[in-house]
């Protein structure tokens, strides 16, 4: 779904994510929150994708990953 910004496209989101906004007051919204949604689940994609390499390498790599769940739920952040 695309939505006028003033801009040459406007937002643009999956309709499947933008029907999971549809309560909101206007489509701009609908199609912000849907953008929103679409960037969370690419970010949770990135995030799975590099705990698995680090799984499979053995390897400690320079920054913090949780992996386990429970590792990021005790300490709230992810790091020890």
């Amino acid at each position: 779904m695309a939505v006028g910004s003033g801009k040459k496209f406007g937002l643009q989101a999956p309709c499947p994510s933008v029907d999971l906004y549809e309560t909101s007051v206007t489509d701009q919204i609908k199609v912000q929150g849907a953008m929103v949604t679409e960037l969370d689940y690419g970010v949770g994609n990135v995030t799975a994708e590099l705990v698995a390499q680090v799984r499979k390498r053995s390897f400690s790599p320079p920054f913090t990953v949780p992996l386990k769940t429970e590792d990021f739920t005790k300490t709230g952040s992810g790091q020890t």
